[in-house]
């Protein structure tokens, strides 16, 4: 779809709140993703489909978006292991 739009590049969100969009043993996985398959990494379904089609992929990492106004229950620090917690 995009390629038939003209596009030759996308630019892809990998992080969003703190967490993240692909399989990360650093990252705690997104809440969005809550109700895919714990195998389902969408960065690399994009990839492999953008690469097949011949497009460019970015990443757009959201640096200042920590929290929603209601942090997760299980997720009350800022960072693992960072003693900043969200209130």
């Amino acid at each position: 779809m995009a390629r038939a739009g003209g596009f030759n590049t996308l630019i892809v969100q990998v992080r969003g709140r703190g967490d993240a969009f692909y399989e990360s043993r650093y990252e705690p996985r997104s809440f969005v993703l809550a109700r895919q398959p714990a195998s389902f990494d969408p960065l690399a379904v994009m990839l492999a489909t953008a690469h097949r089609a011949g497009l460019k992929v970015h990443a757009w990492v959201s640096v200042n978006l920590v929290s929603d106004a209601e942090p997760p229950a299980a997720r009350r620090r800022l960072l693992p292991g960072c003693q900043a917690s969200l209130r």
